[in-house]
């Protein structure tokens, strides 16, 4: 509306030169168009790359799903004697595991928590803090390292060996997801031993 307006006020000077007006419009009209088109196509390519991006990721998470599949397929097509080793094996694994970091804990106990009880007052703080974080630090990398290597195998270990014990139950269903200490994970390397017995 205001363009209309403008050009009606202007008319008598666009009259006397409308070839000017029109090459002045075009021009205004191509540097419109591109930025329009730099800036569209500066999205176009984010976009892109954003697109390509997905596309690796969700062909990274394909390739770890037919590997699972694979994992799967190799447990539920073995025969008895070899779930139950495979088992054995991996409830050995765990056991190596829970036992190292047993050994990291005590260690940490042993210097960490013997400094912070027998140091004068002002550097108690300090060192409680220094042991806490250090606890926290060896918590932290045994809860990742359990995900990692140990608890889908177990829950499909668990799952197919229950699937071949019709009239039988595991006692620790729930643990299987969060262990939280090494009760946990004796529990379920436990299970899973007593699971492998009965096959």
């Amino acid at each position: 509306m205001e363009l209309l307006k403008s050009i009606k006020a202007e008319w008598s000077v666009i009259s006397q030169a409308p070839f000017s007006f029109l090459i002045l419009a075009a021009l205004m009209l191509s540097a419109g168009y591109l930025c329009a088109r730099w800036y569209y196509a500066g999205r176009i390519d984010l976009l892109r790359e954003r697109l390509q991006l997905k596309s690796e990721q969700a062909e990274t998470y394909k390739e770890r799903a037919l590997k699972q599949d694979e994992k799967v397929l190799e447990v539920v097509n073995s025969d008895g004697p070899v779930l139950r080793e495979k088992t054995l094996q991996f409830v050995a694994r765990l056991r190596d595991f829970i036992e190292r970091y047993q050994q990291q804990d005590e260690s940490l106990h042993q210097v960490e928590w013997r400094a912070a009880t027998s140091a004068p007052d002002a550097e108690k703080a300090a060192l409680w803090d220094r042991y806490r974080d250090a606890g926290d630090r060896v918590a932290n990398q045994r809860r990742a390292e359990f995900e990692r290597s140990f608890k889908v195998d177990g829950i499909m270990l668990r799952d197919e060996l229950l699937s071949r014990l019709k009239n039988c139950k595991s006692e620790e269903m729930d643990t299987y997801e969060y262990p939280t200490n090494y009760f946990g994970y004796n529990a379920i390397a436990n299970d899973l031993e007593r699971l492998a017995k009965l096959l």
